[in-house]
């Protein structure tokens, strides 16, 4: 027969005492999320930024990028064209690595 069978009570239902939060709908509490797991921290999220640069042939320009990037929460940054000759890391005054690479790749 179609509407007549009997299902168990959830959990957190007003209708198992003690069960559920308490809070709202008389106690029902809904159901907890078991792929949360207590103990270990948040995932952070990786910021990622891309910055036409224009130049970065002076290292006045370098101290301006520097400090324009203060201003961003940032964990990767991609620059285009940077214009700089050769190839080489800096480290700059921030700690923060600088990588380039002349040519078109």
């Amino acid at each position: 027969m179609i509407g007549t069978e009997t299902r168990s009570p959830v959990p957190g239902s007003s209708t198992i005492s003690g069960a559920g939060s308490g809070q709202g709908n008389d106690g029902a509490g809904g159901v907890k999320n078991p792929r949360k797991r207590s103990g270990y921290p948040p995932p952070r999220r990786l910021a990622l930024v891309t910055h036409n640069i224009r130049t970065l042939r002076t290292d006045e320009r370098i101290c301006e990028l520097e400090e324009e990037l203060s201003k961003l929460r940032w964990n990767i940054i991609w620059l285009c064209e940077v214009r700089r000759e050769g190839e080489d890391t800096v480290t700059l005054k921030s700690g923060n690595l600088l990588y380039y690479r002349e040519g078109d790749q």
